[in-house]
């Protein structure tokens, strides 16, 4: 994985991201144990496939996300805003 993967995995700990593959994300694309911090793309496990189309997904998803002021709402808690 990339030097920043890694590093966040390791701030974080194994407990909350065991994969050594990439960082374990919830269904809002936030890295699971890292509050404030989102993953996409090869290095999101969310159960889909690293391909250029589910990043393409993903971008455009967390794109709209910041831009409607929705990963304010997100911050320390669990659901959907």
């Amino acid at each position: 994985p990339a030097p920043v993967v890694r590093a966040i995995r390791e701030r974080v700990g194994a407990a909350s991201q065991p994969d050594r593959r990439g960082l374990r994300v919830d269904a809002w694309m936030r890295v699971v144990g890292a509050e404030g911090v989102w993953a996409l793309g090869d290095c999101a496990l969310n159960g889909h496939p690293p391909t250029a189309q589910v990043a393409e997904r993903e971008g455009t998803f967390l794109g709209r996300l910041f831009r409607d002021g929705n990963h304010l709402r997100l911050r320390g808690k669990g659901g959907a805003p």
